[in-house]
């Protein structure tokens, strides 16, 4: 049996639903062609009675019918120009600087992106209109909760829906819930809090809502609920304009798909997302999910080819510490100490050594600290055994290294006293000591504490 099918026998998943991929009609290559026509007109040079102001919504159209991450350098051009038209006026236009960090956040600019956001937020705020204070604040709130910073970033995300009210936005309820379901995931999700994320509501009508439904209840282990979303948004593979949100779908698709190991479905993101993988995921500004290589690397994992997995998942982490995603670093980190655990524990533990799993859980990254914890004990388990411990004398060495003593470590484990002893014996001829002072020093050579 090949690896993307090793967890996926047994499973009772629904059949997948005769839906579209969108909740909309999408017509990509009569809208293409329009706007298209449209940024030609206004630019021909026999049209020198157009305004500014047509030409730069002319360019944001042009845009908005090439969503698609295969557009992606073209889109940024297109706002870059769109941006210098209302430079050389001498103002600023919002749509156009809200574009265009939305594209240089998918391209991996995150300096250049934060310091719009900033320069945004700075203009909304003195003066502007009720719709650039909405649009700045959510770009703030998502660039808050890729930094780790939950806590804040759920305060703000209540502050964005109110300038979203006062602009009498219609998408504010959603850009807030999908904030707060992202802080909620990462921070560990109350079990009272469960039943939220299972119900059928007008919220979860695109795929994308569902994806992100389908990774709450996998971090929550409803393994039904899960894969009901995951059945229900399968055909979102197969959308031949991958428009919109085609990219943040498929991304979070495949990670629930991977925490649930439904393997069969996660290994589908390989071919289709090489061609994206130096760029960065973000829905709309309002969710920021870090390198496309990341998931890219839990589908290969998913594939069976682990070192490659590894690969990629070492480069995403690089990027997220180059532009200073705490969250997704620490996500790529778990993500290697998951993959490596069982196959290769000591590379597992050399890539990700103990520090960093012990930061995260003094940070708010509750539920990534929490894997990165029990893939820990999983690597040093394997290592263990590796060296011919048996799990009964796992149990005695880790007594041992917590400095208990013999009767402590019988009475915790439910042993007699001299069991215990004889097993610290044969420890300490495994671990080739000659007693129990030299413990501490041998189990962190072989990286076992």
């Amino acid at each position: 049996m090949n690896r993307s099918s090793r967890r996926s026998h047994g499973s009772t998943a629904p059949r997948c639903h005769p839906t579209r991929a969108w909740n909309w009609d999408v017509n990509a290559t009569l809208a293409r062609r329009l706007a298209n026509d449209a940024r030609n007109e206004a630019f021909e040079g026999s049209t020198s009675g157009i305004t500014t102001d047509t030409r730069i919504q002319a360019l944001l159209a042009w845009r908005e019918a090439h969503r698609s991450p295969a557009h992606l350098q073209r889109r940024l051009e297109a706002t870059e120009q769109a941006v210098e038209l209302s430079r050389s006026e001498g103002r600023q236009h919002e749509a156009a600087s809200f574009c265009h960090i939305l594209d240089l956040m998918e391209s991996g600019d995150f300096a250049r992106a934060d310091l719009e956001i900033q320069q945004l937020r700075s203009i909304a705020n003195g003066g502007g209109s009720f719709i650039a204070q909405w649009w700045s604040g959510f770009l703030h709130t998502g660039r808050l909760i890729s930094r780790g910073r939950f806590a804040e970033a759920a305060h703000e995300a209540q502050q964005v829906f109110n300038r979203g009210q006062l602009a009498d936005e219609p998408g504010r309820l959603v850009i807030m819930l999908e904030q707060q379901t992202m802080i909620l995931i990462e921070s560990i999700i109350p079990r009272e809090l469960s039943e939220l994320f299972q119900g059928d509501t007008q919220l979860l009508a695109n795929h994308y809502a569902r994806a992100v439904a389908a990774l709450a209840n996998a971090a929550l282990g409803n393994v039904a609920a899960a894969e009901r979303y995951l059945s229900e948004t399968l055909n979102v593979f197969d959308d031949p304009d991958r428009e919109a949100a085609w990219l943040p779908t498929v991304t979070v698709l495949i990670e629930a798909a991977h925490l649930l190991g439904r393997y069969d479905i996660a290994a589908r993101g390989v071919p289709l997302l090489e061609p994206y993988a130096r760029q960065h995921v973000t829905y709309i500004g309002n969710t920021v999910r870090g390198p496309v290589r990341r998931f890219s690397g839990l589908a290969k994992h998913a594939a069976g080819d682990v070192r490659a997995a590894v690969d990629d998942l070492l480069i995403a982490r690089n990027e997220c510490r180059r532009v200073g995603d705490h969250l997704w670093d620490l996500a790529c980190s778990v993500d290697i100490l998951e993959a490596l655990a069982h196959t290769d524990p000591k590379r597992g533990l050399e890539l990700v050594p103990e520090n960093v799993i012990v930061e995260a859980e003094a940070s708010e990254m509750k539920w990534r600290a929490k894997r990165g914890r029990t893939a820990l004990m999983a690597a040093r388990m394997g290592i263990a055994s590796r060296i011919g411990l048996s799990p009964r004398q796992i149990d005695v060495m880790n007594g041992l290294l917590g400095n208990h003593t013999i009767n402590e470590i019988a009475a915790r484990l439910g042993f007699s006293h001299s069991t215990v002893r004889q097993e610290s014996m044969v420890i300490y001829r495994i671990l080739e000591i000659e007693g129990r002072t030299a413990i501490v020093d041998r189990a962190r050579e072989l990286q076992l504490f």
